[in-house]
């Protein structure tokens, strides 16, 4: 026999012959009146009984509690007790590897701050509520605080109240949540009550949550942190003190699902933590034929959706609930999608997503449409930065009668839309937009109106075909786009923002520093069948539209729009009478042109005529100018030219090496001949004189000497008549 086989069936024979406590091993710990006993008709099942009353309170310490996943714990309860309160004071995990229950509809909150292990095969079934944390405390509203770190407290007479804190004052440890099978929930409730973890990092891996009618609510704290409670029969939820500091939250092909029922609504779903990713599987609160849940998600730091997670707060007959998702830092959307619909005549629920620094999408989906007769609900976001990109749709749509919901965007730097991608997973590529629309279905005509988008940010950019649109395919109204920049708006690529309708007008209304459209980008307010065309109005410093870029208000058959545009700069383009392969802006009906809208231009009145200086008539004869004495002229003026060279050819020239020895000399002469009569210095001027008052004197020609050597001279020796000298000579005054 192997080794491995011995060691086999020497675990079997200590499972057979071990009493029931080793499979499920639960110690009390000595300070309450804790009794664990075996279920005689069932070997699995492990009874604790009694503990301490205080009221309406059941108290119980273990030293350890450790079950199989073979076993069923039951507490028992009287069912006059409302709270069951269990801690584990000695040094290892709780581990719940099997069944769980408290008898009758008492809530159970279960502390173990040396972490807590949910095994694959755990069932948690109990008529009430349930809180699993790793907080070290429970604090009372009478000041009494119930320690697994510090079990000497003893538990006065007097201590009859409801809990209302958890601390976290030893270090804390995780939750771990094994997988699960995804057919079947691990959690049973009944209907009205909340399942919650809170405790250190928490880990659900694979785990299947479903409730009918209960509330989720999963949080991640560290040491030195206080979660206030707030507690009445069968309810629990959870308020972070503001100092608290989170931990990491992970969600692995995990789902959670809070259903609705008859005359039940579903239940709400809330996580708070450091870092939370949800990867993969499902959130869902489906209310049926009662109202939905929300669902809200708070990141203290980055939140991520990705791997296909969906995200749903929906409805059949009556409302969808509210989606929040709000991160310190980033919140990232990746390849998943996020849903508020309703189905029939309840409205679509609101969705708002919030960062401290960026909101980016990539390839996903936003939606709180309305799939019947209600009303779609609102998308709101506000951060610094939005990237909406790899073909993402954020999107609010009505059917029938039901109006859709607005958009608004705050960011507080830049709003870049771009990429392509496939979301909806139709196998078609499509460009990134946000967009509001009604739509009719079936045979249904539909009256809704569509709603209007607001967006505020320094700068907006849609790239690669992206869009911004409000349209009514009904015979309601299409929205209104207003956009506000305190920057660029730049549409590049056949983007496009635009308000079509089938019935009543739209409205594109900018206020931007500048207007830029390249590339085939359009802003357009059309109509189509006897529709009028829509309103653009555009305030701005510049507007650019090159490459057949166009701002078009134009009718089928209706009348034209109006177009009021008021730019300091418009370039590229021009108000013409239709569109054309240049870059236009139009206001006509295709049908006729005498229903033809208008265009108005306004730009600043320049007159450059008036800011022209008159010149004078007299022209200044150079040549006089030159000849004439530099005694007068050259008074209050000075031009020196210092170095070895001379100056350029004309004052757009550099020197040239050239330049360095003068090439207007003339040829030297054999010797200095003059006529003395008009060659000669003035009677007071003298040789000395003149080169002490001279300094340095350009040279005007060369003579040779006696020797055979080349003298350069201060006057050419070629010109008889008398040559000036210059200004700082002493023929003039000095200044």
């Amino acid at each position: 026999m192997t080794i491995a086989k011995e060691i086999y069936f020497l675990s079997l024979l200590i499972c057979i012959l071990l009493p029931n406590s080793a499979i499920a091993q639960i110690e009390e710990d000595g300070t309450t009146l804790t009794d664990i006993v075996s279920d005689p008709s069932d070997p699995n099942r492990v009874l604790i009984d009694g503990g301490t009353r205080r009221g309406d309170n059941l108290f119980h310490s273990f030293e350890r509690f450790q079950t199989s996943p073979s076993s069923d714990v039951v507490i028992n309860a009287n069912p006059d007790i409302d709270l069951v309160i269990g801690r584990v004071t000695g040094g290892e995990r709780a581990e719940i590897l099997g069944g769980l229950t408290v008898s009758g509809n008492a809530d159970l909150i279960f502390l173990s701050p040396n972490g807590i292990s949910i095994g694959a095969r755990a069932n948690i079934s109990l008529g009430g509520s349930f809180l699993g944390t790793t907080a070290s405390e429970l604090q009372l509203d009478d000041g009494f605080l119930f320690s697994a770190v510090n079990p000497s407290l003893v538990l006065g007479s007097s201590v009859t109240s409801l809990p209302i804190r958890i601390g976290f004052e030893a270090p804390t440890s995780s939750i771990v949540v094994q997988p699960s099978d995804p057919s079947d929930s691990w959690v049973d409730l009944e209907p009205g009550n909340t399942f919650s973890l809170i405790g250190g990092i928490l880990n659900i891996e694979g785990a299947n949550f479903t409730l009918l009618s209960s509330n989720v609510e999963l949080g991640a704290v560290a040491t030195n942190s206080n979660i206030d409670i707030q507690y009445s029969e069968g309810d629990l939820s959870f308020d972070p003190d503001s100092s608290a500091i989170f931990q990491n939250i992970t969600l692995n092909r995990t789902k959670i699902l809070t259903l609705g029922g008859a005359n039940l609504s579903a239940g709400n779903v809330n996580i708070f933590g450091r870092n939370i990713l949800l990867q993969g599987g499902e959130v869902s609160t489906d209310g049926g034929s009662e109202n939905s849940g929300d669902i809200t998600i708070v990141a203290s730091n980055d939140l991520r959706l990705t791997s296909e997670l969906q995200l749903f707060s929906a409805n059949s007959d009556f409302d969808a609930g509210d989606i929040t998702l709000s991160a310190g830092r980033n919140l990232f959307v990746s390849q998943s999608k996020i849903f508020a619909n309703t189905q029939a005549t309840g409205s679509g629920g609101n969705i708002v997503l919030g960062a401290g620094n960026n909101v980016r999408i990539t390839t996903g989906i936003i939606d709180p449409s309305s799939l019947g007769a209600g009303n779609a609900g609102e998308l709101n976001i506000d951060a610094r930065n939005l990237f909406v990109e790899g073909g993402s749709q954020l999107r609010s749509i009505s059917s029938d009668i039901g109006n859709s919901g607005g958009i608004a965007i705050s960011v507080g730097d830049s709003i870049v839309l771009s990429g392509m991608g496939d979301p909806d997973g139709t196998g078609s590529l499509q460009p990134s937009q946000i967009s509001v629309a009604t739509e009719a279905t079936g045979d249904l005509e539909g009256t809704g109106n569509a709603g209007n988008i607001d967006i505020i940010t320094s700068e907006l950019r849609l790239l690669d075909g992206a869009s911004i649109s409000a349209e009514s395919n009904t015979k309601g109204d299409a929205g209104s786009i207003t956009i506000t920049t305190s920057q660029d708006l730049t549409l590049d690529n056949a983007s496009r923002i635009e308000a079509s309708t089938l019935s009543g007008e739209g409205n594109l209304l900018f206020d931007v520093r500048d207007l830029v459209l390249l590339n085939g980008s359009r802003i357009s307010t059309d109509a189509s069948s006897n529709a009028d065309g829509g309103n653009i109005k555009i305030d701005a410093d510049n507007i650019v539209a090159l490459d057949d870029s166009d701002i078009v208000a134009n009718a089928d058959n209706g009348a034209g729009g109006f177009i009021e545009i008021n730019a300091v700069g418009v370039f590229g383009t021009d108000i013409r009478e239709e569109e054309t392969p240049e870059s236009d802006i139009t206001a006509v009906s295709r049908r006729d042109p005498e229903l033809n809208g208008t265009v108005i231009l306004n730009t600043p009145d320049l007159e450059p005529e008036n800011n022209l200086e008159e010149l004078p008539e007299d022209v200044i004869d150079a040549e006089t100018l030159v000849s004439a004495s530099p005694c007068p002229e050259g008074v209050e003026s000075e031009f020196v030219v210092e170095g070895s060279g001379g100056i350029p050819s004309s004052p757009g020239n550099t020197l040239s090496p050239e330049g360095l020895i003068p090439n207007d000399l003339t040829e030297p002469v054999e010797t200095l001949e003059r006529d003395s009569e008009s060659s000669a210095p003035s009677d007071n001027l003298n040789s000395d004189t003149i080169a002490q008052d001279l300094g340095v004197t350009p040279a005007w020609g060369w003579v040779w000497n006696d020797k055979g050597e080349i003298l350069l001279t201060a006057h050419d020796p070629t010109v008889i008549a008398s040559q000036r000298l210059p200004a700082h000579s002493g023929l003039c005054s000095g200044r």
